[in-house]
């Protein structure tokens, strides 16, 4: 038995970051070229102020005309309440303060050091922060001020039904023989699937068929990161064997059910949700705010990017002929009172057992 066992709910943590970096490395990023911004363990990165912790990071696979290589900074939370205000408050001055690594101090340098640090890679730095339970009303505004995106996968069902299975695993690994450290890269070794890298103190009886049920799980999803009208990074994740098509030939019809939205084009359906600000939008239900917006719904769904990745090769495809489910604002109204009254009977049930 170690001296600082882990907990379940940090092996949970560090399970669900390297899903989010396994989801990320599956739709168009990889591993940074330029790795001088890191600390030595390779986890922490050098800001103008202090070192920070970044959960899952990768480089886009190609650059964009007058823009750096874009760098994808993300944090991941697996908890059972949305994320509130406070994490990602902390979380945008993490990668405020990487992003002003490059500040110069020209006053201190010579013309010769300034000219060479022209030739340091830079990057556009982008932080995103994916959530298991969604974000708080207040979480939503703050990240939308200051450009952070938001991926929740709260009502979806293809990571979660990943996510069940890793926690299946949890259940079947001795936390008393694995400690922090160790945890980290055993991590690793899980999501790629190295059983023989794992030590055998810390699997209980059972960690071999939840092992393989858990990779069984992950290699049925498709991962696709896009950007809705180009103003909201959305997670498109499906199962099976379709992938989503290149060309935007036929159209592709938008739906909303339970609380995420489907995309389906021919074989392929994938899923994906909102913050809970379009939602209210879309819906209306803000009457006076929103009642001299028209076609709400399309103000919303005009087309999305989204970067395909497959056998090494990356490509952006633009779908711009979106079919928009006639009555999609009326079935997320009814989604969202649904909500009210769900929270307005456990708020009654809380007060009555107080």
């Amino acid at each position: 038995m170690v001296k600082k066992p882990i907990t379940k709910g940090r092996l949970r943590g560090l399970l669900f970051e390297i899903l989010i970096d396994k989801l990320l490395k599956r739709a168009g990023f990889i591993e940074l070229k330029n790795r001088a911004q890191l600390t030595k363990q390779l986890f922490r990165f050098h800001g103008r102020g202090t070192t920070h912790q970044i959960d899952a990071f990768g480089e886009f696979c190609f650059s964009v005309p007058f823009v750096f290589p874009i760098r994808i900074l993300a944090e991941a939370k697996s908890k059972k309440n949305g994320v509130s205000v406070g994490e990602v408050r902390n979380f945008f001055g993490a990668v405020a303060d990487i992003s002003e690594w490059y500040n110069l101090d020209t006053a201190s340098m010579s013309r010769r050091e300034i000219f060479m640090q022209r030739f340091q890679e830079r990057y556009m730095d982008c932080g995103a922060f994916f959530s298991t339970s969604g974000f708080r009303n207040q979480a939503e505004e703050f990240a939308f001020a200051h450009g952070i995106f938001l991926v929740s996968y709260k009502n979806t069902v293809h990571v979660p039904s990943v996510y069940s299975s890793m926690l299946e695993l949890i259940e079947h690994i001795n936390l008393e023989n694995l400690s922090y450290d160790d945890a980290k890269k055993i991590s690793k070794y899980i999501f790629d699937f190295m059983p023989n890298q794992i030590p055998s103190r810390i699997k209980l009886e059972g960690f071999d068929p939840a092992l393989t049920a858990l990779r069984e799980s992950f290699d049925q999803i498709h991962s696709y990161l896009g950007m809705l009208n180009g103003r909201t990074a959305i997670n498109i994740i499906s199962k099976g064997s379709s992938t989503l098509p290149e060309n935007d030939a036929n159209s592709s019809k938008i739906q909303f059910l339970d609380g995420r939205f489907i995309l389906k084009n021919g074989n392929f359906e994938g899923e994906f949700s909102l913050p809970q600000r379009y939602l209210e939008y879309l819906s209306g239900r803000k009457k006076k705010k929103y009642s001299r917006v028209k076609n709400r719904p399309n103000t919303i769904f005009s087309f999305i990017d989204v970067a395909l990745s497959a056998n090494n090769y990356v490509k952006i495809t633009r779908i711009s002929n979106l079919q928009i489910e006639p009555n999609i604002a009326h079935n997320v109204l009814k989604y969202l009172e649904k909500q009210d009254e769900e929270y307005a009977a456990r708020r009654a049930e809380a007060e009555r057992t107080a």
